[in-house]
């Protein structure tokens, strides 16, 4: 199976489109529901969204962009906080998007520990935008920019630390 790679420029999604993720997040997933697939209609029928059977098992980010987001934190009590969010129809990578509606995905946010508090870092009232990538020209204190398996999973699923159980010797 080739790999789907997007650029982190076809990435990048505006922080209202992040706020979306999270909700649908919540009402699916962490309510203890499965996510949703893409609508499909079929005729004389209204659209359905069926549950996603194969649901995401990891995401993979790229040095650079964890440099980034690091580049952006306090030195000694900087670091990286991690959401997890859900593709929707209007969130979905536009390459094939059928492939991540409802799959879970990881949003990346640039944080400092200050006290007893993980405080995020926010983009200014002008930006309007963290980066989940699909806009890097706005705020770069969130991302989203990782591979997703499935539908990005290795070809040797022996290469994974969870499905070492049950390879061979």
């Amino acid at each position: 199976m080739e790999k789907e790679r997007q650029s982190a420029a076809d990435e990048k999604l505006a922080f209202e489109d992040f706020k979306k993720m999270i909700n649908r997040y919540n009402s699916e997933i962490k309510a203890g529901k499965a996510g949703k697939g893409p609508a499909r209609s079929t005729p004389g029928n209204p659209p359905n969204r069926e549950d996603i059977k194969n649901q995401s098992k990891w995401v993979w980010f790229d040095r650079d962009t964890l440099e980034k987001l690091l580049a952006l934190t306090d030195r000694n009590d900087g670091g990286i906080k991690m959401y997890f969010c859900q593709y929707d129809e209007e969130t979905a990578p536009p390459k094939n998007p059928n492939k991540y509606i409802g799959r879970l995905t990881l949003a990346l946010v640039a944080s400092n520990k200050v006290g007893d508090e993980i405080v995020d870092i926010k983009p200014s009232p002008v930006q309007k935008s963290l980066v989940i990538p699909h806009v890097l020209d706005k705020s770069d204190s969130l991302e989203n920019a990782g591979q997703l398996c499935p539908p990005n999973c290795n070809s040797d699923p022996c290469s994974d630390l969870a499905d070492l159980d049950n390879c061979p010797e």
